[in-house]
């Protein structure tokens, strides 16, 4: 057997040395692909950083109030997951740099309604603010609402990492209703659908950075025209983003949320805090799918088949025939069963003949077929079930929102005596979640600290009424408010039923204005104002609406303005007080402050279209006119339901200026945008006259008035156009 010569330790330096030789090119390839571009981006990211561009991305910033460091929101959070024209905000709150010691700390997550949208002084997390302080009046109760419209658990997921950095003890998530149509979902208008979460996490990750903000506004300019939408809409942003229930698109949709909801309790647990996970309820009863489609693969015979015997139904069905209709609709869903009017016009029949566990079924069948998927479906109740039961070892407890809905409405099917529309809660269905959320949370101060006893009473539902100032004229509002701005736009509009329900909403408006406009009622609401902040001197919120009831409901300018100065006070990074003490200020002598207060407005939330607006038209009436058209213009790239006020106001300051063309322009844009506005076609009219165009200005003028009959400035100016041609 031979020997191994052994190496000399020259020889083996010498070696060592002859591949480190033949690797370096490779090493140093290998740092000019890698660590070269990584340097450069944290050089530049450090630059932009120090030029100031950007904006922090974290859903809770450090801020100055009143003299004093707290944490606030930030109000740029959304522009992460939207175009910043269009990106909503949670409440503005105030949370102490230092918890103290006997705090309890809540943040209630998730979208418009868990925010209380549209009037969240109502909404359920204020309500188990009260409840909890009222139950543990030896704690001090720190509850922040970081909920906002239109997101979804991937924005969810990125605040609760936000509040886990702030000694959070619960979290309470109500969440699901807008996994389709929010960013990155399959129906959304605001991103593109991606199927991969790793790929919308780094997405998400990147737009943290100011590198990631700067690629981000540059592909934005670069694709202004992509369809993406620029200013909001509402609703019918989505009218063409419908997603069947057969849609492979949306087995990641469920996967992704499940994914998020993990994280998030994932999250709550390393950060100590508990959580309850809250099932989503939505009106079944009285919302018809707002979109239907056939099954793909059903033939123009089984199309033409199906729509006889849908047809026939229907004609039973408006005669009061409703067994036969039963037979009729049945024999159509058997032909094609994806059809979701068909079912929920089924379950209507169902209810008028007793059969109520079927009309239950047909409801939940016609939601989940929905193909404008506003509503949470039953897989996502399923998914968060499922998520709080494999989760509860590590703290998580299930409050069944869902189900405790379903108990407290007819027959299990929950509809308007819960819901303003189609997911929003009214003020009873608010405090039933209240209410459900306080049960799950009592379970979890059980289990923890022996202080942590519940020591108070329950409040009652009139008890949070007169806590929050609930009042007749606050419900008439709401309920105005909703029929104006939902039930008579967009996909509303296009349900089955309509007028039946915009009749009953009449009906509902006009004995509320009855009642709550008389001079009693007034005082009644006036007087619970006043007892709620005489227990809570500093609710800004409760004083924001205090002011909104003085300047609407009985005409209190003076009181109105005091009131949103208080508020202003208590939350100064509220720009909806700003706004408002803005337009109370709108009149000869005070239009200075007015100004004043629409600017600050803007420095906190420079895309408030109103607040553009506002000043825009204040700016034109005190002769500032560059100004003011740059205001006008911005309103028409921020809001579609303002926009046709604001091309009004352009072209006439615009005129001002010597611009007619340019006018004329505009307010042609505005007719093209709106054409059923008369006011548009009569000031278009008038411009053309003064450019010696009368054959046009006549032409306007008749359409103005084939809009609005009884316009009589447009009647007199046709006269006068009439006898100028001749």
């Amino acid at each position: 057997m031979g020997h191994k010569t052994i190496p000399s330790s020259h020889q083996v330096l010498s070696d060592a040395a002859g591949r480190t030789r033949r690797w370096r090119p490779y090493l140093f390839r290998f740092a000019a692909v890698t660590f070269v571009p990584l340097v450069l981006l944290v050089t530049l990211e450090l630059a932009l950083r120090a030029f100031g561009f950007g904006y922090p991305p974290g859903a809770i910033i450090k801020s100055r109030m009143n003299g004093r460091k707290v944490y606030a929101r930030n109000i740029r959070f959304g522009w992460r997951f939207f175009p910043a024209n269009i990106s909503r905000e949670c409440d503005p709150f105030v949370l102490p740099v230092k918890k103290a010691g006997n705090s309890f700390r809540v943040f209630v997550l998730g979208a418009s309604a868990a925010a209380g949208e549209p009037e969240t002084g109502y909404s359920f997390g204020r309500m188990l603010e009260r409840m909890l302080e009222r139950r543990y009046p030896q704690l001090k109760i720190e509850l922040v609402t970081l909920a906002m419209a239109a997101i979804n658990s991937h924005a969810v997921l990125e605040i609760a990492a936000d509040c886990a950095a702030h000694e959070p003890d619960l979290f309470v998530v109500y969440l699901g209703n807008n996994e389709v149509i929010g960013p990155y979902g399959p129906g959304t208008v605001f991103s593109p659908f991606l199927h991969n979460l790793t790929l919308i996490r780094a997405g998400i990750a990147v737009k943290a950075t100011r590198v990631g903000q700067l690629i981000t506004s540059i592909a934005d300019n670069l694709t202004a025209g992509s369809g993406r939408p620029k200013r909001w809409g509402g609703l019918e942003m989505f009218l063409d983003r419908q997603v069947p229930a057969d849609s492979p698109a949306l087995e990641p949709v469920y996967k992704h949320f499940e994914r998020n909801l993990r994280d998030i309790c994932r999250i709550a647990s390393r950060a100590g805090a508990e959580v309850i996970l809250c099932t989503v309820g939505s009106n079944l009863r009285d919302n018809p799918p707002f979109a239907s489609q056939h099954d793909s693969g059903l033939s123009d015979k089984d199309r033409s088949d199906w729509q006889k015997l849908y047809d026939e139904a229907l004609c039973l069905e408006q005669d009061g025939r409703f067994t036969e209709a039963v037979g009729r609709y049945h024999a159509a869903l058997d032909v094609d069963d994806a059809f979701a009017e068909c079912h929920y016009r089924l379950a209507n029949c169902y209810v008028q003949t007793g059969s109520y566990e079927k009309a239950r079924d047909g409801y939940v069948r016609a939601r989940d077929l929905d193909t404008l998927r506003f509503r949470a479906d039953s897989r996502i109740n399923h998914i968060i079930r499922s998520v709080a039961a494999e989760t509860a070892a590590s703290g998580t407890i299930l409050a069944d929102a869902a189900q405790v809905f379903e108990r407290n409405s007819p027959h299990w099917m929950p509809g308007s005596e819960l819901f303003l529309e189609h997911v929003h809660l009214n003020f009873h269905g608010n405090f039933i979640l209240a209410r459900t959320v306080l049960e799950a949370a009592e379970k979890i101060l059980a289990r923890g600290n022996p202080a942590f006893t519940a020591q108070g009473s329950v409040l009652s539902e009139q008890d949070c009424a007169e806590l929050l100032a609930f009042s007749k004229w606050d419900h008439y509002r709401l309920i105005r408010y909703v029929f104006e701005e939902f039930i008579q736009t967009g996909p509303f509009a296009r349900q089955a039923y309509h007028e039946h329900t915009v009749e009953q909403f009449r009906g509902e408006i006009a004995a509320l204005e009855a009642s709550c406009t008389q001079p009693e009622a007034l005082k009644q609401a006036a007087a619970a104002y006043k007892k709620a902040l005489s227990l809570d001197p500093s609710d800004a919120k409760l004083r924001f609406m205090y002011a909104r009831f003085l300047a609407l409901g009985v005409g209190d300018k003076a009181g109105a303005i005091e009131q949103l100065r208080e508020a202003i006070k208590l939350l100064p990074d509220d720009f909806r007080s700003y706004n408002m003490l803005g337009e109370l200020l709108c009149e000869p002598g005070k239009r200075h402050e007015a100004v004043e207060s629409f600017q600050r407005c803007l420095e906190i939330k420079p895309t408030c279209a109103s607040a553009n607006l506002n000043l825009g038209q204040t700016l034109a009436r005190s002769g500032d006119l560059k100004p003011a058209v740059s205001h006008l213009r911005r309103v028409i790239t921020l809001d579609a339901r303002l926009s046709a006020g604001a091309y009004g106001d352009l072209a006439i300051a615009l005129d001002k200026l010597d611009h007619r063309q340019e006018a004329i322009s505009v307010v042609s844009e505005g007719i093209a945008v709106f054409p059923r506005t008369a006011n548009l076609h009569f000031l278009r009219a008038a411009l053309l006259a003064a450019d010696d165009r009368l054959e046009e200005a006549i032409c306007e003028v008749q359409s103005c008035l084939a809009l609005e009959p009884g316009h009589k400035e447009a009647a007199e100016f046709l006269k006068v156009l009439r006898q100028e041609r001749r």
